[in-house]
């Protein structure tokens, strides 16, 4: 791993296939980095509704699905789009190099 300017190296694009999510642990935490139909963005791992590891869900363009309780998240925005998915989380996007 490597930063550079607040930007931290996390992986290849090559490494997320399309449609994909990877879990990446830094700083005592775990995001979960997406390619998704619009491009890639990083989140928090957790679902906020049920604490699941999102970067166990499927992504199916621009949503994630939770693997315990398939609430559906838009990755871009972060906004709850199907119960019980109720809070939306904060989504970033990505700088690719």
């Amino acid at each position: 791993m490597e930063t550079t300017q607040d930007w931290i190296r996390v992986c290849a694009i090559t490494d997320i296939d399309t449609e994909d999510v990877l879990r990446f642990d830094w700083g005592g935490r775990a995001y979960a980095i997406y390619n998704a139909k619009s491009g890639f963005y990083a989140t928090a791992d957790l679902c906020t509704h049920g604490g699941a590891r999102l970067s166990d869900g499927l992504v199916m363009g621009d949503i994630i699905e939770c693997p315990l309780h398939q609430g559906r998240f838009h990755i871009p925005t972060g906004a709850a789009k199907s119960p019980p998915a109720c809070r939306k989380w904060w989504a970033r996007g990505c700088r690719l190099s």
